[in-house]
């Protein structure tokens, strides 16, 4: 069963996490997993992952473990303050 964009934020918000600290620790492009949300076609490619990771549409990642949304809240809080301190610098984040 596939989710909405809006069922996804509300998951991620209830753990915790934001988009961008969730494509980081899966190791996604930032970016890219935005604009999926944003409904960028994901037919192929990394978007296509990204897509069926997040449950926006279905089918199978092969060479990944199950993606989930809960982490500690640790590791969240983590994440958010190495996404502050990467925007306070301007760095990007490797693809």
């Amino acid at each position: 069963m596939t989710r909405t964009p809006e069922e996804i934020r509300a998951e991620l918000a209830e753990n915790g996490l934001s988009l961008a600290a969730w494509a980081r620790r899966y190791g996604f492009s930032e970016a890219l997993t935005y604009r999926v949300m944003r409904g960028h076609p994901a037919k192929l490619g990394q978007s296509h992952r990204i897509a069926v990771a997040l449950g926006l549409k279905e089918g199978r990642l092969a060479g990944l473990h199950e993606l989930s949304f809960p982490i500690s809240k640790e590791t969240a809080a983590r994440d958010e303050r190495v996404s502050q301190v990467r925007d306070q610098r301007g760095t990007k984040t490797k693809p």
